[in-house]
Formats: C-alpha cells, structure tokens, sequence
C-alpha cells in the first residue's frame, strides 16, 4: 500500500502489516510522524499530529523570514 506524505508530498510503501492499523507511520523521506487508520488495505484516515503541524507552521516561518 502506498502513503502519499501529507508533509512533504513524497509517496512511500508501508507493507501488509499495515493492512488493518491504526496508529503512527512515520514518512522516510522527510521524518514526518503521520497518524493513519487502514481498513482492508486502504487508508481510512491520514493526519499529522497537532505536535507536528505546529513544528511545519514553525520550518515555514523560519524559512519565509530568512527569504526576506
């Protein structure tokens, strides 16, 4: 089953261990911790954690401050 990173957009497999889960993932690509709910295979329910969001909003200011 492929994830698509609501962080970083990257897409990534988690294998069938997953096929009915509920919990974090975390994305290989840029170290997000993603909460996920599957059902027979397919994602049911994808989100980033209020902690982690609020560290993105943060990287995004940083990084818009630095731009300026």
């Amino acid at each position: 089953m492929k994830i698509n990173c609501i962080a970083c957009g990257h897409n990534f497999d988690v294998d069938e261990a997953y096929h009915d889960y509920e919990g974090l993932v975390c994305c290989w690509v840029c170290g997000a911790m993603l909460e996920v709910t599957t059902v027979d295979g397919g994602i049911r329910r994808l989100r980033l954690p209020i902690a982690a969001q609020r560290t993105l909003e943060e990287r995004s200011s940083i990084s818009v401050a630095e731009e300026q």
